[in-house]
């Protein structure tokens, strides 16, 4: 049975149920001669209901390990290229201006961090909870520091826009030794 038939079998009996007892009331002691049909779409939508329970619903967020395997792959796949663009960026950076250093944290930020943080929760896939709270807990490290060196730059302070951009690599660099399984 495809997974919309059942709910749609018990939402198609509620609302015949509901359109055929939708009669004005009739005097006291008599039955609405459209009582068998709401009686019927209620009986559908029972029955409606109940293969509905019978059908296998997966958890949430359940995938084969195939697909936490692709999708570990795709994560790391997206880190490695953000990490070689923020070590650029932090070569590049102490000989800039201010404002210009500003404006290259906001391409860095929109062009490869962002793309990334839409695709965190894919640092959990293929291992157990504990690894990927570590894991997850590295990335939002790493963003809050890209963030500070942002506003630290939007602030003119390019000494602790340095210092934060640092502390983000080692963060990302962590994360990428995590992500290929080699001991610290």
């Amino acid at each position: 049975m495809k997974p919309y038939a059942a709910p749609l079998t018990c939402l198609f009996g509620l609302l015949f149920a509901l359109t055929a007892a939708a009669k004005p009331p009739l005097a006291a002691g008599e039955w609405p001669d459209t009582l068998p049909h709401a009686l019927a779409g209620c009986g559908v939508a029972v029955l409606g209901l109940w293969f509905w329970r019978r059908q296998p619903h997966p958890l949430w967020a359940e995938s084969s390990p195939a697909e936490e395997e692709e999708q570990l792959l795709a994560a790391g796949g997206r880190l490695e290229p953000c990490l070689a663009a923020l070590q650029a960026l932090q070569t590049r950076l102490p000989t800039l201006t201010v404002t210009a250093m500003a404006a290259e944290l906001e391409i860095f930020y929109t062009r490869h961090l962002l793309p990334l943080s839409q695709t965190h929760k894919q640092f959990m896939a293929g291992v157990a909870q504990e690894q990927g709270l570590e894991r997850l807990a590295l990335f939002s490290q790493a963003e809050l520091w890209i963030n500070r060196a942002r506003s630290a730059a939007g602030d003119q302070h390019q000494a602790e826009s340095l210092q934060s951009l640092e502390k983000a690599t080692a963060s990302l660099l962590e994360l990428q030794r995590l992500l290929n399984g080699t001991p610290p």
